[in-house]
This record gives C-alpha cells, sequence and structure tokens, in this order.
C-alpha cells in the first residue's frame, strides 16, 4: 500500500505541472570512507527518495602521520630517546587541542597546534624504558574534526612485555551469533601492524581451533561456524617474537627465556669490539695474553652462519659485558638448574 501511495503521489506531481529537477547537497566533514545512505523528503506531499553515495578516499578529512608507527628498537634501559615523526592534515582545517598517552614511558610534543588543509608539522616522541620488555602506547589525538590514534611501541626484539596489554574486544562475553553470520573480532594492546593469532572452541572441553595467525590491522572479519553452543569462546595471542640476533623465537625452559639462537656478537655491550682469532695460534696468543677472542667453528665461515660464534673464557668474563643488554651468559649453577629441570641427562 505505501508503494502504491507514493506512485500515486509521484502521478499526481507530474499532473499538477511538476518539473523533474536535480537535488545537490555539499556533506559535513567525512572522517570515514564507505557508504553514505541518503533519505530525500518533497515537503509539499511527503514523498521519500533514498538514494546512498561512497565517499572517495580523496575526500576524506585526517591526520596523515609519517611514518605511522614509530619503534623504538633496542634501546638502552633508563636512557631517553626520541624519534621524529610528521603529521599532515588532509582535507580540512585541524585544531588539535591535546594529545593524551596510555603509557608514561611514552611522549609525543608538542601538544597543541593547528594545520590547515595540506599543511605538516614534525612531532617528537620520545621513549624512556624502565626495562628491555616490549612495551606499548596509543597516543589519542584530541581535534575539532575526526577521532585519531598513533601508535608506538619499543623494547628488545624477543623480550616479553612486563607488562601485558593484549586483549580481546569484541566479542567478550554474552553476545548471540546467528551460526553462519558474520562478524567482526577485535582486539587492542598492540600496534596495529603486528601479528596476532585469533583462535575459537565451541566448549571448555573441545581444542582451540586457529581461525588465523597472521591477523593485523586490530580486526578481523569471522563467519560464525553453523555449530550450535552456548559456550563459544575466542581468544588473541600475540604473535612470537623472533630473537635479537636470528629469525628463531626465544623460547621458554623450566621457567626461564633462553634466547633463540646461538650468540653471535663480534663487540661488547659497550661497543668495544671483540678480537677474532683467525687461527689456532691468535687463538693461543690470546689466550696467553688473557685477551678475549672469538672465533668460528673450524675457523669456517660457512659453519659460523649455523652455530654462531665461540668464545673464549676471557671474552665470557669481561665487565664490558658479552651478551647484549637484557641478557646474561648462563651461570653454572643455572646450567645445573636446567639439567635437573630437564631430568638430569
Amino acid at each position: 500500500m505505501e508503494q502504491a501511495r507514493q506512485i500515486y503521489q509521484q502521478i499526481l506531481q507530474t499532473a499538477q505541472g511538476g518539473d523533474p529537477c536535480t537535488i545537490e547537497w555539499q556533506s559535513g566533514v567525512s572522517c570515514f570512507s564507505g557508504i553514505t545512505n541518503v533519505e530525500l523528503t518533497l515537503l509539499q506531499n511527503g514523498t521519500k527518495a533514498t538514494t546512498s553515495y561512497q565517499s572517495p578516499n580523496t575526500a576524506v578529512a585526517k591526520l596523515e602521520f609519517n611514518p605511522t608507527i614509530v619503534r623504538f628498537n633496542d634501546p638502552q634501559v633508563g636512557v631517553k630517546t626520541e624519534q621524529k615523526v610528521t603529521v599532515k592534515a588532509m582535507n580540512s582545517d585541524f585544531t588539535v587541542t591535546n594529545i593524551t598517552s596510555n603509557n608514561g614511558a611514552f611522549e609525543i610534543t608538542p601538544k597543541n597546534f593547528v594545520l590547515n588543509s595540506g599543511q605538516s608539522r614534525e612531532l617528537t616522541v620520545s621513549y624512556t624504558p624502565a626495562d628491555s620488555g616490549y612495551n606499548y602506547c596509543k597516543f589519542e589525538i584530541e581535534n575539532n574534526q575526526c577521532p585519531t590514534k598513533y601508535y608506538a611501541s619499543g623494547g628488545w626484539k624477543g623480550k616479553k612485555p612486563t607488562i601485558r596489554t593484549l586483549k580481546l574486544i569484541h566479542p567478550n562475553g554474552g553476545e548471540v551469533f546467528v551460526a553462519g553470520s558474520d562478524t567482526v573480532i577485535t582486539w587492542e594492546g598492540v600496534s596495529p601492524d603486528e601479528k596476532v593469532k585469533l583462535e575459537y572452541r565451541t566448549d571448555d572441553n573441545q581444542p582451540w581451533i586457529t581461525i588465523t595467525d597472521t591477523a593485523k590491522g586490530l580486526s578481523h572479519r569471522f563467519k560464525v561456524p553453523k555449530v550450535a553452543s552456548k559456550k563459544y569462546l575466542a581468544r588473541v595471542t600475540a604473535a612470537a617474537k623472533t630473537s635479537s640476533y636470528c629469525e628463531n623465537p626465544d623460547v621458554e625452559i623450566c621457567g626461564k627465556i633462553w634466547m633463540g639462537c646461538n650468540l653471535d656478537v663480534d663487540h661488547y655491550r659497550n661497543g668495544d669490539p671483540i678480537r677474532h682469532a683467525q687461527t689456532a695460534e691468535e687463538w693461543q696468543d690470546a689466550n696467553n695474553k688473557k685477551e678475549g677472542a672469538w672465533c668460528y667453528y673450524n675457523n669456517s665461515d660457512s659453519l659460523g652462519a649455523i652455530y654462531g660464534k665461540l668464545y673464549n673464557w676471557y671474552a665470557l668474563n669481561d665487565p664490558r659485558g658479552l651478551a647484549p643488554e637484557g641478557w646474561h651468559i648462563p651461570t653454572d649453577s643455572e646450567w645445573v638448574e636446567l639439567e635437573n629441570c630437564l631430568g638430569g641427562h
């Protein structure tokens, strides 16, 4: 009946001499690209029409950062480190009134400024680590146009965070989903470009099923399985970070974290070089002089690529430090502890 009434009103309007017209409008600032739905109403008779349009990416207002995420890799504990980033106003004028951080170890300055459309300026992001563990920060940029976030992270590769920040946002319990329908899994606590593993299970006693182990962007579209259950569970896990000196993940054995590869450094922790003994005679000479030295197994570069470097006693005990920041050479008691934990063989 409603459709018939609208057709009648359109016929009546035409009969009364109304000419077709073109309606144009100008939308306000658009902060997101996507479909915008529009409803038009003819005031004379209440006739309604609907349409939609796609906001082009070139018209979306935003603050664009370069780099898109800032990282502080292998920082010195307790020492403030700074990096420069550039922010540019796109397709609108922006007045930034404040920038807040969810992690006190990170700071960004200045915290208020004005940018006309197309203008850019430099900001300073700083990080003062309390330890070598992974740290994450989300900056909230308060402004007059579009909600904006910027992300930073820091720490030694392979080191676990002291404070865990990764958590699942949706679903988080209590939702009802239709089997076979689509939903979106969201999370926070890591930078958007960091990969996470997503899993679900249909009951407490069922095994976890991997959805993907390469999800990123803080959200992932998921089709609800066609298995009826009132105990669906989902979880998100950070991807294993590789060691500082190789592509292998560090490993936890008997409650301790061990580097994922053999040590392969040619400098002490303070930057001083370690002598490279390339022959048996040079190795003996270093020992005679009580001088730290390293070599490859059988003095073979190809074997060094597999096993890393071998160090003499004096390199191990040099006060300048052989192991990188955040690591140490295992003590005799730690070797015994590991041996006993693994069965004493």
